[in-house]
């Protein structure tokens, strides 16, 4: 969405300083160019839900193609990066949390955020956090496909 996003980093970095980058991976294209030419230093990318499940969380027809691009495109490259999931009681089951670690097998990093109705931009919205058990268990299967699984609060 940030058009002038390459120029912005190369300026950013042109003043010595690290940056990091949080992203859909919805443009894999700008995201490999930001690799190759070394400006950014970690990336943070969101998968919201299993990859084939995308349409039903952002409500509209979404070609998951890119999304797979990116997620490989990390897998592959030897930038630091997590990937990370805002899980939801009701979105969310174990279920989806192990289709999207498979998705992401190997990854060096996998944060599950537990979902915060205090942190909505809609107040509207009724959707309920995970339970600290069910975060475990969440985590227990994640840690079956990926090195290192972490729950954030």
């Amino acid at each position: 969405m940030q058009k002038d996003l390459v120029s912005f980093c190369e300026k950013v970095k042109s003043m010595w300083f690290l940056v990091k980058l949080d992203t859909n991976g919805r443009d894999p294209k700008i995201l490999k160019e930001l690799i190759d030419k070394n400006l950014v230093d970690y990336i943070a990318m969101d998968i919201k839900h299993e990859i084939w499940k995308f349409n039903l969380s952002a409500g509209i027809e979404i070609d998951e193609k890119p999304y797979i691009e990116s997620i490989n495109l990390l897998l592959n490259s030897s930038i630091d990066y997590e990937f990370r999931t805002t899980v939801i009681d009701g979105v969310h089951s174990l279920e989806t949390i192990e289709n999207i670690s498979k998705s992401i097998t190997w990854a060096k990093n996998y944060f599950l955020q537990n979902y915060s109705w205090w942190n909505t931009l809609d107040p509207k919205f009724d959707w309920k956090s995970f339970s600290p058990k069910k975060l475990e268990e969440s985590k227990n299967i994640a840690t079956k496909y990926v090195k290192n699984v972490w729950i954030r609060f």
